[in-house]
């Protein structure tokens, strides 16, 4: 009996050891199962974690490159492009002639005029000038010569203004006129202030040739000649000579003729206005250098409400 006893319990006891380590085990496998799934759930968790990372990495490049897009220098030049033709003929210019763009501001102070940008004419006297950069408010002037190299002199040194309006905010400058002066023209211009016995300032015999001057323009508010006007300045000696009508080239008119046109040899820098009988017209400062002539235009006042 005892026997039996002592068996039962060691039975007991095995039994429950056995149920006690397939428990333990049964745990131990749980255990198992749930670290596993903790470790995917991490690994997910973590892929996630690194797409959402790869995603906004993505995003901020994106961002990054649309905003250097965005926040890109502004331009600070502009160009000038155009034609260059004789004003007198109605021919384009030639091909290889030098193109300047120039700032008269320097000549304010007795300076020369500051080289911009450079090129030269095309077929039909077409003309780039790019990479333009300046902040003056007098405008610029196109400059139009033979060039050093050129086998023989044709032309007088010309400019023709570009008002600052045109260029404001580096805005491209196109379709600009830029006139040219043959040497013949200016031996007739001279010619002609021979005959009429101009003199400088000083009661000197004086030439175009020598001291340059302005070929200015009088226009109406729809850009036609106007004559019967006459120009003066505010300052100094500015004597001025109009083209009379009929054959040839002829200067010696009282006022503007039907190319409304004055010639003023050696003109100071100064304020100048335009008197006319029916017609109104601003003032402009301008000037000439010696060796170059500029063509300049003044037109007629537009009263407000006028104006288309």
């Amino acid at each position: 009996m005892r026997i039996a006893i002592l068996t039962g319990l060691f039975s007991l006891t095995l039994t429950a050891c056995s149920d006690k380590d397939a428990d333990t085990a049964h745990d131990d496998h749980a255990d198992h199962d749930h670290d596993a799934d903790a470790d995917a759930d991490a690994d997910a968790d973590a892929d996630a974690d690194a797409d959402a990372d790869a995603d906004t990495d993505a995003d901020a490049d994106a961002d990054a490159d649309a905003d250097a897009d965005d926040t890109g220098t502004p331009d600070t030049s502009f160009s000038i492009s155009g034609a260059a033709s004789d004003p007198f003929t109605g021919e384009p210019a030639a091909a290889g002639l030098c193109v300047a763009a120039a700032d008269p501001s320097p000549a304010l102070i007795g300076g020369d005029l500051l080289i911009l940008a450079t090129g030269v004419t095309g077929e039909g006297g077409t003309y780039m000038l790019e990479g333009v950069e300046t902040d003056s408010t007098l405008g610029l002037v196109v400059v139009v010569s033979d060039c050093p190299e050129a086998a023989e002199a044709t032309l007088y040194n010309s400019g023709t203004g570009v008002s600052s309006s045109a260029y404001e905010g580096n805005v491209d400058v196109t379709d600009n006129t830029a006139f040219t002066l043959s040497n013949s023209m200016v031996a007739a211009i001279d010619g002609n202030l021979s005959a009429l016995g101009h003199v400088d300032a000083e009661g000197e015999p004086a030439t175009f040739e020598a001291s340059g001057g302005l070929i200015n323009f009088i226009f109406d508010a729809e850009g036609a000649p106007v004559s019967g006007a006459t120009v003066s300045c505010a300052a100094g000696y500015c004597p001025a000579y109009y083209a009379a009508d009929g054959e040839g080239f002829d200067l010696s008119a009282t006022e503007t003729g039907m190319m409304g046109l004055a010639v003023l040899p050696g003109a100071p820098i100064t304020t100048y206005s335009v008197e006319h009988a029916e017609k109104s017209f601003g003032s402009a400062t301008m000037g000439s250098l010696a060796g170059i002539a500029l063509f300049v235009a003044m037109t007629e006042d537009v009263e407000e409400g006028e104006a288309e």
